[in-house]
């Protein structure tokens, strides 16, 4: 009688823990589960919306990370730009930019947070 006691507590300890890994694994899926895409990034209108009419974007360096905002009034200036917060303001949801290919300037996509 302890023997099938016994086995029936491990049996309830395996089949516990199995169902707790699977919740743990389905919850890292889902928290994991690619973004929808929005579509691409307009680092021209952000420019403009963020600095005013005098700002443009401009591909400071030929790659990915190379757009920066030339703004020529009140005073010349170039600034980095926020990726994140042009897909945000542009697509006006929680945004992420992400680029594809760090070697194209024109592979940045937003995606939905």
């Amino acid at each position: 009688m302890n023997t099938r006691r016994l086995r029936d507590a491990v049996l309830a300890v395996g089949i516990g823990f199995g169902l707790g890994s699977a919740a743990i694994a389905a919850n890292d899926l889902r928290d994991h589960a690619p973004d929808a895409l929005l579509g691409e990034v307009n680092f021209f209108t952000y420019c403009r919306d963020t600095h005013g009419q005098s700002a443009s974007a401009i591909k400071r360096d030929n790659d990915a990370d190379g757009w920066r905002c030339m703004v020529l009034e009140p005073l010349f200036e170039v600034t980095p730009i926020d990726r994140d917060d042009a897909c945000t303001e542009q697509y006006e949801e929680p945004a992420v930019a992400r680029s594809d290919d760090p070697s194209d300037p024109f592979s940045w996509r937003c995606y939905s947070r």
